[in-house]
């Protein structure tokens, strides 16, 4: 079953059972998938769709931040759960060594010696990463092993 399937398919379910938080958040989820198939006007691969989903992630923590920040306890909580359900749909991240192993790899394939490189081993690990390191992460690791 295709992510997108999984997310229509469990947004039903919680339609069913009255989840309100889970129904808004994959109808978000579902709705900005939608949007970029009809700019695009095809189908999303799945790489795509956990894009799209790691943005909707990357939104909730930046509200987490912005809510403690202001004091707003509440609006905390509401982000901290919808961010716990948008998890469960992406696979599991990488950690320090798997990013760094990843990256070396990207290093040794391209034959990359210099921070002149570090755009094209970047871009290779993103792809290769299939959305488990955020670009954030990725470039700064490039970074670290190329400088």
């Amino acid at each position: 079953m295709t992510l997108k399937k999984r997310l229509e398919q469990d947004l039903l379910d919680a339609m069913r059972s009255k989840d309100d938080i889970r129904r808004n958040v994959l109808r978000l989820a579902l709705s900005n998938i939608k949007l970029q198939e009809i700019e695009k006007s095809a189908e999303l691969e799945e790489t795509a769709v956990e894009i799209i989903l790691q943005k909707e992630v990357k939104t909730r923590k930046e509200v987490i931040e912005g809510s403690r920040d202001a004091g707003r306890p509440d609006l905390m909580d509401s982000a901290m759960k919808e961010l716990a359900i948008l998890l469960e749909y992406l696979p599991e991240p990488l950690n320090d060594i798997e990013l760094t192993d990843l990256v070396q790899q990207c290093i040794i394939d391209l034959g990359a010696t210099s921070a002149k490189e570090i755009g094209k081993v970047t871009k290779e690990a993103i792809r290769k990463s299939a959305g488990r390191a955020s670009n954030e992460q990725i470039s700064a690791k490039v970074r670290e092993l190329l400088v």
